[in-house]
């Protein structure tokens, strides 16, 4: 009686057993299909402005350019997010858009789900933004524009394995105000400082210069 009891409790053992190796495989095998090329997501750029409305632009002593905006302005920013590699399953991933304080404080953030993407594919998230506190610095004796608050975009996907790439900083200059005065083209009933070039014994502006 023993003997034909354990025969049924051994089977029962063996195919659980059984059952149970598969269950672990498929886990296995379902980890193992995960990260690499193809559950890379990435951040591809970061824009400022569009068009109509744009960012200011400072131009630098190397006449490079620099973004800026002023405080109280609102400005659109726009973040381009790309999953990479050949795959033709489409997975959603999470962006954000934070605004950093270069001592690191998050002032601001914002958050989307992309839309379905396969390889090689791309979805865009933006964000209206008027920054409320100024940060930036002149240098002047070489003229250039610096500092500025962090415009952090970042991507998430929980199979994505390479993450050099989820993250992209702009950090953009603000201004407190921009003086309607300053300017360098005349128009009509519109007050407007102008550089001019004098004559050193007095008399009219010869030419546009510095003053």
């Amino acid at each position: 009686m023993t003997m034909r009891r354990s025969i049924p409790l051994l089977l029962i053992s063996l195919m659980l057993f059984q059952t149970a190796s598969m269950l672990v495989m498929d886990s296995a095998e379902a980890t193992s299909g995960r990260g690499g090329s193809n559950d890379d997501f990435r951040i591809s750029k970061i824009t400022l402005g569009n068009s109509t409305e744009a960012s200011n632009v400072w131009v630098q002593a190397d006449q490079s350019t620099v973004d800026y905006i002023v405080m109280g302005d609102e400005i659109e920013i726009s973040v381009e997010i790309q999953r990479l590699g050949a795959s033709v399953s489409g997975k959603t991933a999470t962006g954000t858009i934070d605004i950093v304080h270069p001592i690191g404080f998050v002032i601001e953030s914002y958050s989307w789900t992309t839309t379905e993407l396969i390889g090689g594919q791309k979805n865009s998230g933006s964000y209206s933004w008027m920054p409320m506190i100024a940060h930036s610095i002149l240098n002047t004796t070489t003229n250039d524009l610096t500092g500025g608050l962090i415009i952090r975009a970042s991507v998430f996907f929980s199979g994505d394995d390479r993450n050099d790439n989820d993250i992209l900083d702009k950090t953009v200059p603000v201004a407190v105000m921009k003086d309607s005065f300053d300017g360098t083209i005349i128009q009509a009933n519109t007050p407007i400082f102008i550089s001019g070039r004098y004559p050193a014994g007095g008399g009219d502006a010869t030419a546009g210069g510095s003053w």
